[in-house]
């Protein structure tokens, strides 16, 4: 109860925390996107008047151009917003900086993921995501320990009962050791890549492999930001609001049930190591208690030859020889002469 108390505790100063930084990031960063997108519509507006001999599709066709150069690295930081001479968008609806976004980006920075497809451009906003960063790790990082404590316990049930079924199967240890880890593997990439997948494959239109893609790079916290979810402009604000917070939400529970994994594999090689310690220090015992046993044997046989050599040594001369008589080369016969 405790535990639960202060998971409970943690998530909403964490989520609290998070559109603290979502707010702050919006206020330093919105402004800044508006005033250049501005300056791109009224360079366009000046460019067409200026070169009357270009039309319109063709501008865009070059425009277009651009943005896939652009997103395939061969321009560094130059984006375009594909309709920004048209009348319809409303530009608070696309905007990079706008409060649902912020919060997303938050989340990257506190998880380390980073996908660099969002970053602060202000002097300010630079400076914020240094500080919220050095606080908002460690948070983390405490969250993620405590959600793994909350679930261990059954993680480690699950996986000790994948273990003591493939244990009836397989008859060797190393075996049964390698396909315990490799059934636990395969059931935390369903839950963590596959599934997820097929859901980004829906709402983003991309293939199953580059969904895997993206969700793998992302729970490894690599982040390359070829591959990011919500940008397509033909999301409403609800959808693409609804769907940054489940994006969050997937993001820290697939790392939670990563850290599980890990855990619970270090615990069964830690179980393992105990067992076979446990069997060798059995053996062990073993080798030294036969051990005693012959010396206690060897021990046992001299005092027999010592006792026989005293009784014998107590008979008469004449009596003695009777019963041994040693040859010349050592080898003792019996005989009689009394």
């Amino acid at each position: 109860m405790a535990l639960l108390k202060r998971l409970l505790i943690l998530t909403f100063c964490f989520v609290l925390y998070l559109w603290f930084g979502a707010l702050v990031f919006h206020l330093l960063e919105a402004d800044n996107e508006t005033q250049v997108r501005n300056d791109l519509v009224t360079f366009f507006t000046e460019f067409k008047k200026s070169h009357t001999c270009i039309e319109s599709g063709e501008l865009k066709e070059l425009i277009l151009e651009v943005i896939t150069a652009t997103e395939n690295g061969v321009f560094h930081d130059l984006k375009y917003d594909k309709d920004v001479n048209s009348s319809k968008l409303a530009p608070s609806e696309y905007m990079q900086w706008d409060i649902f976004n912020s919060f997303f980006f938050a989340s990257t920075v506190v998880t380390t993921i980073g996908y660099g497809n969002l970053s602060p451009k202000t002097l300010w906003g630079r400076m914020f995501c240094i500080l919220y960063a050095l606080i908002g790790i460690p948070l983390t990082g405490w969250v993620l320990n405590v959600i793994g404590k909350c679930f261990v316990e059954k993680w480690k049930r699950l996986t000790n009962l994948i273990v003591s079924n493939f244990s009836l199967v397989v008859s060797s240890n190393r075996a049964r050791t390698f396909t315990a880890y490799f059934a636990v593997g395969c059931l935390m990439y369903t839950l963590t890549i596959i599934l997820p997948s097929l859901l980004f494959m829906l709402i983003e239109g991309w293939t199953f492999f580059e969904a895997q893609y993206f969700c793998l790079i992302s729970l490894t916290t690599i982040g390359f930001g070829d591959y990011v979810i919500c940008n397509n402009p033909k999301m409403s604000v609800v959808i693409r609001a609804t769907y940054k917070c489940m994006a969050v939400v997937y993001l820290i529970f697939g790392l939670s049930i990563l850290m599980i994994t890990l855990k619970g594999i270090g615990d069964m090689e830690t179980k393992n190591a105990k067992t076979f310690g446990n069997l060798s220090q059995k053996l062990k015992q073993q080798v030294l208690r036969a051990s005693d046993k012959f010396k206690q044997r060897d021990e046992d046989n001299n005092h027999i030859h010592d006792d026989t050599n005293g009784i014998m040594e107590s008979l008469p001369s004449s009596y003695r020889s009777t019963i041994y008589n040693q040859t010349p080369d050592g080898t003792t016969i019996i005989t009689d002469q009394l």
